[in-house]
C-alpha cells in the first residue's frame, strides 16, 4: 500500500512537471495570438484648431503658392493627429473642397457634407494600420455612405468613381456601407485591419457636387492600431525525458515488488 502511494505521488509530480513545461512555452505568446502591443490610438480631433481642412491627403507633392505639408498635397495643409493625415481626396474641379470641424472645444468631431468628395485618412509615413472602429455622431436619415479601405496610402484616381464598381478601383481592399441605422460606434470588418488608407464618401456622389444636393455626417473617436501579427500556433511537445523518467520509475518499482515477492 505504501509503495502504491509513493508511486502515485511520483507520477503526479512527473505530470506536474510536464504541464508546467507546456504552459511555460505556451505563455511565450499572448492570449490573443498577437505579437507585441497594438498601440491603440484614438483620433478625437481635439487639437483641430481651424474650422475647416482643405488638404488633399490622397496625394502628395502638389505645388501651390500657399505651401503644403511635407506629406500632403493640395493648396492647404491636412490635419495631423497621432501620426495620421486627415483631409479630402484631390478633386481637380474643386480645389477648395474641404471638411469641417464640428462641435465645441472638448467635444470636436469631423463633419463632411457637400463641400468635398469625402474624408480621406492615411498615416503620415504611408505605412499600414488597422482601422478598428469610429463613432457616427450624426447622419441624415435616408443618406448612405461607403467606407473604403486601400492597400496603398496614395490613391489619386478615386474621385468620380461609381461606388457600385468600387471593388475594381486600384488598390481596393474592402468596403462597408453606412446609413442612419449605424449612428453610434461602428465596428469595422476584419479586412480593415490591414490597410494603408481609407475613404469615407457619400455613396451616390463621389466628387464634390456642383448642384443643390446635400448630406451630412459627423464622425469622431476613430480607433486605429498597429497591424496585428498572428503567428501559427505551435504545439509544444512534452519533453521525451519526462516519459523516460516516468517509465524508469515504474520499472524500478516493478522490480522491487518482484524481489519482495
Amino acid at each position: 500500500m505504501k509503495q502504491k502511494s509513493t508511486l502515485s505521488a511520483i507520477m503526479a509530480l512527473t505530470l506536474s512537471i510536464s504541464a508546467s513545461t507546456v504552459f511555460a512555452h505556451s505563455d511565450e505568446h499572448s492570449d490573443d495570438g498577437n505579437t507585441g502591443s497594438n498601440n491603440l490610438a484614438i483620433i478625437d480631433f481635439e487639437s483641430l484648431d481651424v474650422g475647416a481642412v482643405y488638404g488633399k491627403s490622397n496625394v502628395t507633392g502638389i505645388s501651390s503658392p500657399f505651401g503644403v505639408a511635407p506629406a500632403c498635397g493640395g493648396f492647404f495643409n491636412c490635419y495631423e493627429e497621432d501620426g495620421f493625415l486627415i483631409g479630402t481626396p484631390n478633386d481637380e474641379l474643386s480645389v477648395l473642397a474641404h471638411v469641417h470641424r464640428s462641435g465645441n472645444a472638448g467635444d470636436y468631431s469631423l463633419e463632411y457634407h457637400n463641400d468635398s468628395a469625402g474624408i480621406y485618412i492615411r498615416k503620415t509615413d504611408s505605412s499600414a494600420f488597422a482601422l478598428e472602429s469610429f463613432d457616427i455622431e450624426e447622419l441624415s436619415a435616408g443618406d448612405n455612405f461607403t467606407i473604403v479601405g486601400f492597400s496603398e496610402a496614395l490613391n489619386d484616381n478615386i474621385v468620380g468613381i461609381d461606388i457600385n464598381n468600387i471593388a475594381s478601383a486600384s488598390n481596393y481592399v474592402t468596403s462597408q456601407s453606412l446609413s442612419s441605422s449605424n449612428i453610434g460606434e461602428v465596428i469595422l470588418a476584419d479586412a480593415f485591419h490591414d490597410i494603408k488608407a481609407f475613404w469615407l464618401v457619400y455613396s451616390d456622389i463621389t466628387e464634390t457636387p456642383s448642384g443643390a444636393v446635400n448630406w451630412d455626417i459627423n464622425i469622431d473617436n476613430i480607433k486605429v492600431s498597429d497591424v496585428s501579427v498572428n503567428p501559427p500556433v505551435s504545439h509544444v511537445p512534452v519533453p521525451a525525458a519526462v516519459y523516460f523518467f516516468a517509465s524508469g520509475l515504474m520499472g524500478l518499482f516493478t522490480m522491487k515488488r518482484k524481489k519482495a515477492a
